[in-house]
């Protein structure tokens, strides 16, 4: 059972005086500055007390380092997951720029969660290091680890 839910959330563009809501009753909202090394202090934090740690996509800073630095928090009891806001951008992403160092991490994460996406998801055959969460075996290890976390939350 889930006994404990934090959101770490980047203090950017005035998004805090711009809230569509307040600071939910079900989980701690910690609210972080632009600043890479209280950043990594948060980031460690995490990997000491998370069972799940969750990457999700357009931070709006330092997306790339968190790219990085959010699977190298694996360890064998925890689970690391990049959710994905918009499939159709991160798959555009990984095909047009092969330099692009996301390329190399996607395939670093326990699970990849998106959002829509539709036929390029679905057509994507061998295309990409991206394919690695979206084959048939990955797809069963997903649902699986899906149910895993889902029963936490029953």
């Amino acid at each position: 059972m889930v006994d404990h839910i934090t959101f770490y959330k980047l203090d950017i563009y005035e998004r805090q005086s711009h809230r569509d809501i307040e600071d939910p009753d079900y989980c701690e909202v910690i609210v972080y500055e632009k600043d890479k090394v209280n950043l990594r202090a948060l980031l460690r934090k995490a990997q000491e007390e998370s069972d799940i740690i969750i990457k999700t996509s357009g931070v709006g800073s330092f997306d790339a380092f968190l790219e990085e630095e959010i699977p190298t928090l694996k360890k064998k009891d925890n689970t690391v997951i990049f959710w994905d806001g918009d499939a159709s951008e991160a798959i555009e992403r990984i095909e047009e720029n092969p330099v692009d160092a996301f390329r190399n991490h996607v395939a670093k994460y326990d699970c990849i969660l998106t959002y829509g996406g539709g036929e390029p998801v679905q057509h994507l055959t061998d295309k990409s290091s991206f394919l690695k969460v979206l084959n048939h075996h990955t797809h069963r290890h997903r649902a699986k680890l899906l149910d895993k976390i889902l029963r936490n939350f029953r």
